[in-house]
């Protein structure tokens, strides 16, 4: 869980990414998986931001169950103010800005849900 951060001045704030395809050395077992997931954020506030959240999952390895709450970031640049997300699943709980990912859920402030959508069509 992730609570009171503020970004001031950055180009992209939240960052998580799956699709390096790097491993320390060649005796790695290519079956073996991370799972990455149950990752909360809340209260997360600032100015100045290009890209406020960027998670690009992939087919391998989706980014399952995160979670945004209370959340108003500045941005810099209009056309790049929108989450950028790829083979992801979560929700939304109340404000959050600017828009989130489409293929999150939304509950409002008292945690309950306003639009759900089909994960299995955005993973």
């Amino acid at each position: 869980m992730y609570r009171n951060i503020t970004l001031h001045k950055v180009r992209v704030g939240i960052v998580i990414k799956t699709d390096y395809n790097e491993h320390p050395d060649e005796g790695f077992d290519p079956k073996a998986v991370p799972i990455i997931g149950n990752i909360s954020y809340t209260s997360i506030h600032g100015q100045g931001v290009r890209v406020p959240v960027r998670i690009q999952g992939s087919a391998e390895i989706p980014v399952t169950n995160v979670t945004f709450h209370d959340m108003s970031v500045g941005i810099v640049d209009k056309k790049f103010h929108v989450f950028q997300c790829a083979f992801v699943q979560g929700q939304v709980i109340g404000s959050v800005f600017p828009m989130p990912c489409k293929n999150l859920d939304l509950y409002n402030e008292q945690r309950e849900l306003v639009k759900t959508i089909d994960a299995t069509e955005h993973l």
